[in-house]
């Protein structure tokens, strides 16, 4: 699922999302992009520890802070079907 920065604009903007970061207050961002063919993804671990293959993942828009580097992420889901209602 490919979440484009035009539509991340209008996400935050119809939820009210203040720009600044929250680490340093800057208000620059950029949009990371996974490798060709990849999306970026939270994944998850058992409570003890172990892993089941494939694990499950939450896919995720990640913004990287150009002043800190603090990382910013996003449920793709919810915004990709924000986007398709209209």
């Amino acid at each position: 699922m490919k979440i484009t920065l035009d539509e991340l604009i209008i996400f935050y903007g119809e939820k009210k999302i203040d720009a600044a970061c929250n680490v340093c207050g800057h208000e620059r961002w950029t949009m990371l992009e996974p490798p060709t063919d990849y999306n970026f993804a939270l994944g998850s671990t058992k409570e003890d520890g172990g892993v089941t293959i494939p694990f499950p993942t939450i896919p995720v828009v990640t913004l990287m802070c150009e002043n800190c580097y603090n990382l910013r992420m996003h449920a793709a889901h919810p915004i990709a079907d924000n986007q398709a209602k209209k």
